[in-house]
């Protein structure tokens, strides 16, 4: 998984992200859905988010992890040539 630049960050629709109205947990990607289950079982544990938010993030990573499953995996993406 590559880190999001800002500016890629910046370009992603406010859909890709687990909390949309403050534009946390991008999750372009099924890697970046993985890392925000971790992050908000982290920031629920520690009082930062609402049992709330914290289901907004599992429901939305869970379907972003799930409909990369149905994608075919191209095996020569990412690799230099």
């Amino acid at each position: 998984m590559a880190a999001l630049t800002m500016q890629e960050r910046d370009a992603l629709p406010s859909s890709a992200f687990g909390l949309p109205a403050t534009r946390e947990y991008p999750m372009p990607d099924a890697s970046h859905a993985r890392l925000a289950l971790r992050d908000v079982g982290f920031a629920l544990a520690h009082g930062k988010i609402s049992a709330a938010d914290h289901e907004r993030v599992v429901q939305k990573a869970r379907a972003v992890i799930a409909a990369n499953k149905r994608r075919p995996v191209d095996p020569m993406a990412g690799r230099r040539q």
